[in-house]
């Protein structure tokens, strides 16, 4: 037993969440028979602010999907540097399960988080018993695997306010980003003064506004000229 904590039952509604994660997963909810094969293998599960839902370097032991809250994704020591954030409907652990291999970065929960839990096993036993599950699956890790170029890409250039542009297209959801200052500099790879500096031009620009611990996207389509690349894609 890890840190979490975990309740071995279906989480209720078992067949309403099963029909929600697999929307998640890019897969056809209209699969009634999908529907309940799933619904029994999902638990509930919750990670407490700080806490992590699996080590860097190990083999998660499962699929997490967010379902309220805030995940940031560390890099190195403990804190950690933030280089990606999750947040309702993310999945974590998929490309994990697939290929067995551990994973480089740590999943810290920045709140409160309840998760959708399914073992490694029992998604496994579904690939195994349900085709349809893996092509889903590789819409999924598509998305993600162009999404991790763009950051890499992102990371590359030199421009501070192209950077900041970008990471706030791909972080987003809904037109929101729920993170601090701080974690968002952290992923734009600049000090936090200069993260400051930035957002605060953005906003004077009218392209974004900003409260506590949230920035809203007020105009995308000029971040998305300032950083340089197509956010739908």
């Amino acid at each position: 037993m890890d840190d979490r904590t975990a309740v071995a039952a279906p989480a209720p509604p078992a067949r309403e969440n099963a029909s929600w994660v697999i929307r998640c997963l890019d897969g056809d909810d209209e699969d009634q028979v999908l529907v309940d094969a799933l619904a029994p293998l999902l638990v509930q599960r919750f990670a407490r602010r700080g806490e992590a839902l699996c080590e860097s370097g190990r083999v998660p032991d499962g699929v997490w999907i967010v379902q309220d809250g805030l995940v940031e994704l560390t890099a190195g020591p403990d804190p950690g540097r933030v280089v990606q954030t999750l947040c309702r409907g993310d999945v974590y652990g998929l490309e994990h399960v697939v290929t067995g291999r551990c994973t480089p970065c740590r999943p810290r929960a920045a709140t409160f988080v309840p998760c959708l839990f399914v073992s490694a096993h029992d998604f496994g036993e579904l690939l195994a018993a349900y085709p349809a599950v893996i092509r889903w699956c590789l819409s999924g890790l598509a998305t993600r695997l162009l999404e991790s170029w763009t950051r890499l890409a992102g990371a590359l250039d030199v421009d501070v306010r192209a950077r900041t542009a970008r990471t706030l297209l791909l972080e987003a959801r809904g037109g929101v980003l729920n993170v601090t200052q701080g974690a968002l500099a952290s992923m734009v790879g600049s000090s936090r003064p200069t993260l400051n500096r930035v957002v605060r031009e953005l906003e004077e620009r009218g392209l974004v506004t900003t409260s506590y611990r949230r920035i809203d996207l007020v105009d995308p389509a000029a971040l998305r000229t300032l950083a340089a690349f197509d956010a739908a894609t």
